[in-house]
């Protein structure tokens, strides 16, 4: 096994990354500038364009905006933080 510290293994982190990142592009198309380049938290179908703090959540849910908008009807969010 090597050392998950190694130059070798950080390495391979970012290749598998930077492939990732590719992938998503590739499957989705570019984020338009108001998006982020990650993906929404809930549905992973599109980009997100909002931050959604959820009551009890310690991290905020990266949303697009019908997730953002289902979440704000059943009064989820708690704040909110727009692209």
């Amino acid at each position: 096994m090597e050392d998950p510290g190694s130059v070798a293994n950080t390495q391979l982190m970012h290749e598998i990354a930077d492939l990732l990142d590719a992938l998503m592009r590739a499957i989705h198309g570019e984020p338009e500038r108001w998006q982020y380049a990650h993906l929404c938290d809930v549905c992973c179908l599109r980009y997100a364009e909002h931050f959604a703090k959820e009551a009890g959540q310690e991290l905020s849910t990266w949303c697009c905006t019908p997730c953002y908008q289902h979440l704000e009807a059943e009064d989820r969010p708690k704040e909110e933080a727009d692209a």
